[in-house]
């Protein structure tokens, strides 16, 4: 494929005829690469020339519309028309050579008024960032694009691609002949083209999914695929090893309205608490619950999961607050004791969730569990997050009282390298708890009473 893509490039360059890319968005990647590149040296020539002495953010002198930050090892410049443009130093590179996929990837996706390349690509792939990474894995298979010796997560243009950049960084793509000519050669595509109606897209996307591999694709290829292959791809991944993709695949077939039928039920009882993490049990459990069919086998499910108090991989369970929703909104009855669990979680994630998501309830009962477990626990930064969830109620004395709760702030020793944990938490205490509670908005909406 490599041959054919430097080939297809070179003669849409010269204005030549050339043999069609069996995989046109191959074509337009490794063109929107070229791009990416020239970009990234602009961005290095402005953090050379232009903020050698500015500080660690602000407008970027000179082009109106921009903006620039500092970030670790690296800097990211915001402009015109959603651009953002982001490369990190961390490798030693100055030339704007290497490229993060995922940078890349935003940047890409985040443009409000993209150029015919970006425009053709974003097309062909969906605008799915999974894709666009599946899609940079291929170039990387066939040798277009080449990991660092120093990284397998940054990559460069191989040495016959970076030739070709300063030519492509010169074509005019928003002259309508042009883009005529270079939509003839790398791959006919409007821009409202549907994909799927390519049957090289088609056995490209599916042969990503099938077997379980990259099964986060499989929502995003339900616009584009064969929904009878992507439902029959995503049953198969059911009947294997029970994984995180396992967990993806019940998501792609609740989005595909499938009703669980025999492949769910052998799952369910090869689940296994004390090998699986839980995040796939989750998905099977809502999938059942959502449908109302296999109610008692999917409530077994999570009473057996959540009895797990340490699952495989964690210091904790992790998905205590998500048991204790699952109740909440399927099976109540079970619910208190799942919520009382869920505020006591070993996992800051778990306890963190179901507390900012109490804290929105201007109940007596739900400022009581807050109170109660703030008492009860050991933990100085599980208690003082559950204060500072309990600073929002609208009842002074309830606030009052978990002032009272409150841990002595920890101490900060001068010869102390860098942060702990729980002075990190202190220092952001309010920000992390107001961000808590946004996030759970959502939740405390979809579990009020209609």
């Amino acid at each position: 494929m490599a041959d054919g893509v430097i080939d297809a490039l070179q003669a849409a360059l010269l204005g030549q005829a050339c043999e069609p890319l069996e995989n046109p968005w191959s074509g337009w990647l490794a063109l929107v690469l070229c791009r990416q590149r020239e970009r990234q040296r602009w961005l290095l020539k402005m953090h050379r020339e232009v903020l050698k002495d500015e500080e660690e953010d602000g407008p970027l002198p000179g082009h109106p519309g921009w903006t620039f930050r500092y970030h670790g090892s690296g800097l990211l410049l915001s402009g015109p028309g959603d651009e953002y443009l982001d490369v990190d130093f961390q490798h030693g590179d100055l030339t704007g050579a290497s490229i993060d996929p995922y940078f890349f990837t935003h940047r890409l996706l985040s443009l409000a008024d993209p150029a015919l390349p970006e425009r053709r690509l974003k097309a062909w792939l969906c605008g799915s960032e999974p894709l666009l990474i599946a899609a940079l894995d291929a170039l990387i298979e066939n040798g277009l694009v080449e990991h660092r010796e120093d990284s397998r997560h940054v990559f460069v243009l191989a040495p016959e691609l970076e030739q070709l950049c300063e030519a492509l960084n010169q074509v005019a793509f928003e002259a309508p002949e042009v883009a005529a000519a270079w939509s003839r050669r790398l791959g006919e595509m409007g821009d409202e083209a549907d994909p799927g109606g390519s049957q090289a897209f088609q056995s490209w996307a599916l042969g990503l999914v099938r077997g379980g591999k990259n099964a986060r694709l499989l929502k995003d290829l339900i616009s584009v695929v064969d929904n009878a292959a992507l439902t029959e791809v995503a049953l198969k991944v059911l009947e294997g090893p029970i994984q995180a993709g396992t967990g993806r695949a019940i998501e792609a077939l609740m989005a595909l309205k499938e009703a669980p039928g025999s492949q769910a039920i052998a799952l369910a009882a090869r689940m296994d608490p004390t090998l699986h993490n839980p995040f796939s049990a989750c998905r099977l459990a809502r999938w059942c619950l959502a449908t109302g069919l296999h109610l008692e086998m999917a409530q077994d499910l999570i009473q057996r999961f959540a009895r797990q108090r340490r699952s495989p991989g964690f210091k904790g369970n992790p998905f205590d607050s998500e048991y204790a929703f699952l109740a909440l909104e399927f099976f109540p009855e079970h619910a208190p004791a799942l919520v009382k669990q869920a505020l006591r979680s070993e996992v800051p994630n778990a306890f963190e969730k179901m507390a900012a998501y109490l804290s929105w309830i201007e109940e007596p009962w739900a400022q009581e569990l807050l109170l109660t477990a703030a008492r009860e626990t050991e933990q100085d930064t599980q208690r003082r997050f559950l204060v500072g969830c309990l600073q929002y109620s609208n009842t002074a004395s309830v606030a009052d009282t978990a002032r009272g709760l409150l841990p002595p702030d920890p101490e900060f020793p001068p010869e102390q390298p860098g942060y702990t944990f729980e002075q990190i938490q202190f220092l952001n205490l309010r920000q992390l708890v107001e961000r808590r509670r946004d996030r759970a908005l959502e939740t405390f909406r979809r579990l009020q009473p209609h």
